[in-house]
């Protein structure tokens, strides 16, 4: 679903790597609707369970055509999603095939997988700023310590989490009623938790961060850094945004704007700025941000708590960075992200959906306002939508991201639902 985003940072004469199917309207939409470039699309033949960078890696005639580009440019820069063992082994492979200098934007990979470890963040951000500036939170090495804690922290809390350790968004979280987890005996506890994580996919494996699931939360903001070379100055704010979370377990399903007072807002762009130059001090290069959570029953008397930090692009900063491309700076048209699932869309082709959108879509030159498709799959699945809606203002934008929303739901909807 995510891998096409890739395509909204290229720009003329890049190469884009993609192990998906190809999309021809969507390639069209950025290339000629856009005006982002042409872009040279290619990937690995092979179709191996491993990861594209080293299945790239391992793809003789694709290495020998970018090994050739970075030659007859005099070098490469590598942009990973995230800096991985594979990202920086297809790097040191393009450099030694091409004889030239091949550089990635990405953090090295322990660090990446550090930076992505949430009981390693929480450590980082208690040296910081203390223990008080993260929710109650401990690790697990086995089922029946887990399940003890768990135990433990329903005692005060309503709700109670799991969390795998470098699970991006709210894939890896895990909530439990307190008043349901609470009475059962351990034995009873540790099954119900068991079999929870392995419906999801868990393999058994350990360490697990056990957590209280803190309430009242009143705001969920992610602040959006890019963290330079040291010699380059501190890691830069690009902004503050509020993310839009569903359901139990928190699902992105969106992002605006920060509409924060002034005073939390610079509370969380210097806290962030600590927690990035800790990063960039340990060697870390790139795109990051970190979440965070105010909790309390109102702003005077809130709590700011630190969640956890993607050191990677992500649902924010790649609609950021596209938009700093569309208009110049986002902050000109502020945007609002929409991530939205809904059960009752049908699948219709991209062209279709931006032909039957004309009069709502952001065109360079035409109309600085409007929508821009982030990716075409779940358009084209009958999913949802996946989308960035820019405006002149930031409240301009989030009352035409939830006019487009309900429009969709409730074209969308069984008839029963409509009429009644």
């Amino acid at each position: 679903m995510y891998a096409y985003r890739a395509l909204l940072l290229a720009g003329d004469g890049d190469l884009l790597l993609l192990d998906t199917p190809r999309n021809p309207s969507f390639e069209r939409y950025c290339r000629e609707l856009l005006k982002l470039g042409k872009v040279e699309i290619c990937g690995p033949k092979a179709a191996q369970a491993r990861s594209l960078a080293l299945r790239c890696a391992g793809d003789e005639a694709l290495l020998l055509k970018i090994a050739a580009r970075a030659r007859a440019s005099g070098g490469l820069n590598l942009v990973p999603y995230m800096g991985t063992g594979g990202v920086w082994r297809l790097a040191g492979t393009i450099a030694a095939r091409s004889g030239t200098e091949v550089r990635v934007a990405a953090p090295p990979p322990r660090l990446t997988r550090r930076a992505n470890e949430k009981l390693w963040f929480a450590e980082r951000v208690a040296e910081l700023f203390g223990r008080h500036a993260l929710p109650a939170a401990y690790s697990a090495f086995n089922l029946t310590a887990l399940v003890r804690r768990l135990k433990l922290l329903a005692k005060h809390h309503p709700n109670v989490a799991v969390k795998l350790l470098d699970s991006s968004s709210s894939e890896g979280n895990f909530v439990f009623d307190s008043a349901r987890i609470g009475p059962l005996s351990s034995g009873a506890a540790c099954a119900e938790v068991q079999t929870t994580l392995r419906r999801a996919g868990w393999q058994g494996g350990f360490p697990l961060m056990v957590t209280g699931w803190e309430s009242p939360v009143l705001a969920s903001p992610s602040v959006q850094l890019w963290i330079p070379e040291p010699a380059a100055g501190l890691p830069i704010v690009e902004g503050v945004f509020d993310q839009l979370l569903v359901g139990t377990v928190a699902r992105f399903g969106g992002a605006a704007p920060s509409t924060l007072p002034p005073n939390w807002l610079q509370c969380l762009a210097a806290e962030a700025v600590r927690l990035g130059h800790l990063l960039q001090e340990l060697g870390y290069f790139g795109r990051c941000s970190f979440d965070a959570i105010i909790l309390g029953d109102d702003l005077a008397k809130a709590q700011l708590h630190w969640i956890e930090c993607n050191g990677r692009w992500g649902g924010v900063s790649i609609p950021l960075t596209l938009a700093n491309r569309l208009v110049g700076n986002w902050t000109r048209r502020p945007f609002v992200v929409i991530d939205h699932v809904s059960p009752h869309m049908v699948p219709e082709d991209l062209t279709a959906f931006l032909d039957r959108m004309q009069t709502k879509l952001f065109i360079p030159g035409v109309r600085d306002t409007g929508m821009v498709v982030l990716s075409p799959l779940r358009i084209e699945t009958g999913t949802g939508l996946m989308l960035m809606v820019l405006g002149e203002s930031a409240a301009d934008a989030r009352t035409e991201a939830e006019a487009i929303t309900t429009r969709f739901d409730e074209t969308h909807a069984p008839a029963h639902e409509r009429l009644g």
